[in-house]
C-alpha cells in the first residue's frame, strides 16, 4: 500500500478555538467616536425651547415674547417723547394748546390741530423705527423689545409698519380692546400685530438682525 494520501481526500477543516468563537468574531463592537467634538450650544438669536402654541417650528418660545407690562412701559416712554415734540411744534405753529384742548366756548375739541399733529408725528416715528434694522422705537430700545415679522423674525417693510401704526389707533379707540387682546392670545398679539403679521419679542432672545432659528449677524 502506498504511503501517499489518496488524491481524492480533503484537507481537514480547521477547528474553532476553545471558547466557541473564531478570531474574526472575537473582535468587540466599535465604541463611540470621540474624534468629532459635540455641536456647540445655540447662540444668540436662536430659540431656546419649544415654540409657543400656534407658532411654527423654529418660532419664538413663549418666554421670548414681550408681555403686557413691558410693552406698556415702552408705549409710555414713546408717548412722553411724542408728547414733548408735539407740544413744542404745536406752540411754534399755533396748533392749539396741546392734546385734548378745548375751544374758547369750553367744548372739547376732538379734532384739535395738536391731536392731528401728534397722529402725523406718530405715523412717521413708528413707521420709520419699527421698519428699521433694529425694529425698535426709542421706548422699545429702553425696555429691550422689538417688532419682527411673525413668520421669520426678520424686520418688516415700511408699508406693513405704517399699517401696523394705523390699526394701533383702532386698537386704542375701541376701549383699548385691541391692546388688551394680547392678554388672551397665545402669541401675545394685539389687533395691529395680527393685521400686520408681527410679533413683539425680547431683544435678549432675538437681537437686532437675528431671525427665528438663526443667530444675529456679526
Amino acid at each position: 500500500m502506498s504511503n501517499y494520501p489518496d488524491s481524492g481526500s480533503q484537507d481537514p477543516q480547521p477547528q474553532a478555538p476553545l471558547g466557541g468563537s473564531s478570531a474574526a468574531g472575537s473582535a468587540s463592537a466599535p465604541g463611540p467616536d470621540y474624534s468629532t467634538p459635540p455641536p456647540p450650544p445655540p447662540g444668540a438669536g436662536y430659540s431656546y425651547s419649544a415654540p409657543a402654541p400656534g407658532v411654527a417650528a423654529g418660532g419664538p418660545p413663549a418666554e421670548a415674547l414681550a408681555g403686557f407690562w413691558i410693552r406698556l412701559g415702552a408705549a409710555f416712554i414713546d408717548g412722553i417723547i411724542l408728547g414733548i415734540v408735539t407740544g413744542i411744534l404745536a406752540a411754534i405753529f399755533g396748533f392749539g394748546n396741546g392734546f385734548g384742548a378745548t375751544t374758547d366756548s369750553g367744548a372739547f375739541n376732538f379734532f384739535d390741530g395738536s391731536r392731528a399733529l401728534q397722529t402725523l408725528l406718530g405715523a412717521i416715528y413708528f413707521t420709520y423705527l419699527h421698519a428699521s434694522a433694529t425694529g425698535q422705537s426709542l421706548g422699545n430700545r429702553v425696555t429691550g423689545i422689538r417688532v419682527v415679522d411673525a413668520d421669520t423674525g426678520a424686520t418688516i417693510p415700511y408699508s406693513r409698519s405704517l399699517i401696523r401704526y394705523l390699526i394701533s389707533l383702532l386698537s386704542g379707540a375701541v376701549l383699548l380692546i385691541g391692546y388688551l387682546w394680547m392678554l388672551f392670545d397665545a402669541r401675545k398679539q394685539t389687533w395691529h400685530d395680527k393685521v400686520a403679521n408681527t410679533l413683539v419679542v425680547r431683544s435678549s432672545y432675538y437681537p437686532p438682525s437675528g431671525q427665528f432659528g438663526r443667530p444675529a449677524a456679526g
